[in-house]
């Protein structure tokens, strides 16, 4: 029997690259369009994240379980589909919704593979080769009838300082990280708006672990590579369930 969708509210989740509280709280002029959104959701101030790695990070959300990989060595091996259960976007796709996983520009090969891994059987991923692409298929899946949408950001992430364009200096550079979280994000909420589709959307804002500084090439610069702090893995969580 075909489901009835008129009651049924489409759902996006903004991943918050390498963004904690504190990174947040003290830098608030860099996320206006973050702000702004955060006063029209659920704010969970007490939200922590379950791991300082993104892709541990995701796969704990889209699994509702931070159990379900444990086994494996790595991402690259990671237990087979057969032996999981299916996540989030996997169940919203067998009840009929448009799945989908959009991923940014500068991904490697092994990281493409690690999307697929994680998210499994959904309709549609998408790995864009430029940002103009990247923001082209976010409008383009926002006008499906019922969607399911998880995006990813990492301009803000510390590997991929180098893609931000030329700056003044090392701070310069990693607010612009910053800055073009904020923008996608406003972008996204602007384009949900033009398709009178923001009040029949759940969108998620969630942030995965932060970054500490100042560690003089400790862990070669990856920064957010420690052990959980409450620092590091107290992150953002806002819920923006709609009106419609």
């Amino acid at each position: 029997m075909e489901r009835n969708f008129h009651m049924n509210k489409n759902l996006v989740v903004f991943h918050l690259e390498s963004l904690s509280n504190v990174i947040y709280q003290n830098n608030a002029d860099l996320f206006p369009n973050l702000k702004k959104f955060s006063q029209q959701c659920y704010v969970y101030a007490n939200y922590y994240s379950t791991s300082t790695s993104t892709f541990m990070v995701m796969s704990d959300l889209a699994y509702g379980d931070v159990s379900i990989f444990e086994k494996s060595k790595d991402y690259t091996t990671l237990i087979e589909k057969r032996n999981r259960e299916k996540n989030l976007f996997e169940q919203l796709h067998m009840e009929g919704y448009y799945s989908e996983i959009i991923a940014p520009p500068f991904l490697t090969e092994s990281e493409k593979q690690r999307y697929i891994n994680i998210f499994g059987n959904v309709d549609t991923y998408f790995f864009a080769d430029t940002y103009k692409e990247f923001r082209e298929e976010i409008e383009k899946a926002l006008k499906k009838k019922s969607f399911a949408i998880y995006i990813t950001e990492f301009i803000s992430h510390i590997g991929y300082s180098k893609f931000r364009g030329k700056s003044k200096g090392w701070t310069d550079k990693w607010k612009k990280g910053y800055e073009m979280l904020d923008d996608l994000l406003g972008f996204l909420l602007k384009r949900l708006e033009d398709a009178s589709v923001l009040d029949k959307t759940v969108v998620i804002a969630y942030g995965d672990h932060g970054d500490d500084f100042y560690f003089h090439k400790f862990n070669g610069g990856f920064t957010h590579a420690i052990e959980p702090y409450s620092s590091m893995i107290r992150t953002p969580l806002f819920v923006y369930s709609g009106s419609g």
